[in-house]
């Protein structure tokens, strides 16, 4: 299983892989290292995302102060930019 480390993305599919587990299957799921433990807990495989695509809420909050840091005016980058960010330019090529 895979899943964006991402709590609402991450959570459900848990869920899944834990009915998967009590079914007798084998489930190595990969996500953001915040999720360690959560995946570990219930005896999945965990695999680690690479680099910028480890999202975690750490590398969100600095980016955030970076941007208020460097924007004294309050102006925050959009959607797309913030959008482009963190999800298109951390896909590993």
């Amino acid at each position: 299983m895979c899943s964006t480390p991402v709590y609402g993305h991450v959570m459900p599919l848990r869920a899944i892989a834990r009915s998967l587990l009590q079914a007798g299957f084998d489930v190595t799921f990969l996500t953001g290292s915040d999720f360690r433990e959560a995946i570990e807990s219930i005896g999945a495989t965990f695999v680690t995302l690479d680099g910028e695509a480890d999202l975690t809420q750490a590398k969100v909050d600095m980016g955030y102060r970076n941007v208020s840091k460097a924007d004294p005016a309050g102006l925050q980058p959009s959607v797309d930019e913030e959008q482009q960010k963190y999800f298109v330019d951390a896909i590993v090529e």
